[in-house]
């Protein structure tokens, strides 16, 4: 490794310089490095950030007669963590599409004969369906939740889990480093544990800048 890192801050390969200068200049880590950091962003996909939001990403047509939407036609699909909402568009106009359960939409659905503008949806197997089926191609939009990709090379600079997830995923790589494969520089693993050490400190930063951007800044009573 080579320190200061011949990557841009904000990509894999800073990272990965940084994390080995860190714990002392270790290049004999290279490899336990870079899947330690694949380990640490595969734990946090299931947690909601800011940056693990969109509306943009869930964008597809419908096709006439198909009643199932996989990953083979938005690859956001297969990977979805909640939905926020999933409108149509007729015209130029969005419609919000309920959410059902997927038995309901079974019921609902019979024989698959009753074609139209898709009213509901549910969500199982992971298959997006929809009642009743499209009749033709209208735009679907799927906000919610999503998995955030790794960086597709060293040097890419898009990444958000090297921006805005940098700390968190550095302080978890160095974590799965310490009870993987016994690194301890020292006390790595108190010093970086999830619930007590820097990973904690990482993700509560993270978070509470989540809460700024969606909290109303007041207190809502519990209705008894």
């Amino acid at each position: 490794m080579t320190w200061p890192s011949t990557f841009a801050a904000g990509t894999l390969g800073y990272m990965k310089d940084r994390i080995a200068d860190e714990l002392g200049g270790r290049s004999d880590l290279a490899s336990q490095i870079a899947v330690c950091i694949g380990d640490a962003i595969a734990v946090y996909q299931a947690h909601r950030f800011r940056f693990s939001e969109s509306r943009d990403v869930g964008q597809f047509e419908t096709v006439a007669g198909q009643e199932f939407y996989t990953a083979s036609d938005n690859a956001a699909i297969g990977t979805l963590y909640l939905f926020d909402y999933v409108t149509v568009t007729l015209g130029v106009t969005r419609f919000a599409l309920q959410r059902r359960q997927p038995e309901e939409v079974e019921l609902l659905t019979q024989t698959g004969t009753q074609h139209g503008m898709p009213l509901v949806f549910a969500y199982y197997n992971e298959q997006l369906r929809f009642y009743p089926v499209p009749d033709t191609a209208y735009p679907i939009l799927v906000a919610g939740h999503m998995a955030i990709a790794p960086p597709a090379s060293d040097s890419d600079t898009t990444c958000r889990w090297m921006q805005d997830g940098e700390r968190l995923i550095r302080s978890r790589a160095k974590y799965e480093l310490s009870i993987n494969y016994g690194v301890d520089y020292p006390d790595l693993a108190q010093r970086m544990h999830p619930e007590t050490g820097a990973c904690a400190d990482a993700y509560s930063e993270l978070k509470q800048v989540a809460s700024k951007l969606t909290g109303r800044g007041r207190v809502t009573p519990t209705g008894f």
